[in-house]
């Protein structure tokens, strides 16, 4: 399982804060902290969440069986590079659908 020092590291490279970090990943600022510190393991999916939006930034986790024993920085991923790919793949998801998006009902 990736740990609170990955998360941390990974954070590091990338330039991003704790709080920023929280906002993208729609995960707590205090889990985030207490999960770096090594006073909690959050849930699953919370990880699950951080180390995403960290791979789609291009850090690679390394492994050792269960544990975690690193990171590598594969290529530096800015944030709007992130959001377009999102955005391209909803796209091709769309159209494979066959249908077009719903107009949000705030849309006018």
């Amino acid at each position: 399982m990736v740990n609170g020092m990955q998360i941390a590291a990974a954070r590091g490279w990338l330039g991003l804060s704790q709080a920023k970090l929280a906002r993208r990943t729609k995960v707590g600022l205090r889990t985030i902290k207490h999960f770096e510190a090594g006073e909690r393991i959050p849930y699953g999916r919370t990880i699950d969440a951080l180390v995403a939006y960290l791979q789609k930034r291009g850090v690679e986790f390394l492994m050792q069986g269960d544990i975690g024993i690193g990171i590598k920085v594969v290529r530096i991923i800015e944030d709007e590079e992130c959001e377009e790919e999102q955005d391209k793949k909803a796209k091709r998801k769309n159209s494979k659908a066959g249908g077009e998006l719903a107009p949000n009902a705030t849309d006018k």
